[in-house]
């Protein structure tokens, strides 16, 4: 699978459903592989995010600078 976002990733997914017949069996077997992909990538990014959340909450920050380190990892973690 070569898109990089998890975003383009389900889109090059749709795609190869809505273009496929039941019948190409291994145009099947490929989408749905590209899709349990998307999954594994989605759950990494969860992960990712929800020690983020742990991480920084476990910190004494006030509201506002929980907001900008949540942001700050985030956009780490996106951009990796």
């Amino acid at each position: 699978m070569k898109p990089t976002t998890i975003c383009e990733q389900l889109e090059s997914v749709i795609q190869k459903l809505t273009s496929i017949k039941a019948s190409d069996i291994d145009s099947v077997e490929d989408a749905f592989k590209d899709l349990l992909h998307c999954e594994t990538n989605t759950m990494k990014l969860y992960d990712e995010i929800k020690g983020e959340i742990l991480r920084v909450h476990s910190e004494e920050v006030t509201d506002e600078e929980f907001r900008q380190k949540m942001n700050l990892a985030v956009k780490k973690i996106i951009s990796n």
